[in-house]
């Protein structure tokens, strides 16, 4: 798949945390940080829990056994 440079970044970063998701929040942030993210706000263990939440979500919607189900 041809991705836009501008936002390459980011898909590459959702694609990394869903195949593995990060154990602790300084893992998240350093991630992030080596996706070229800029990290200048405080990070805390309710983040990690809020994008561990996001990863189930979207792994029930892409795992999903039909095309119904994912839609």
């Amino acid at each position: 798949m041809h991705l836009n440079p501008y936002g390459e970044y980011a898909v590459t970063l959702a694609a990394d945390l869903a195949n593995r998701p990060p154990d602790s929040t300084g893992e998240l942030v350093d991630r992030c940080v080596d996706a070229g993210i800029v990290v200048d706000f405080p990070v805390t263990d309710d983040d990690l829990a809020d994008v561990l939440g996001m990863l189930d979500r979207w792994s029930a919607i892409a795992d999903a056994p039909s095309d119904e189900d994912r839609a």
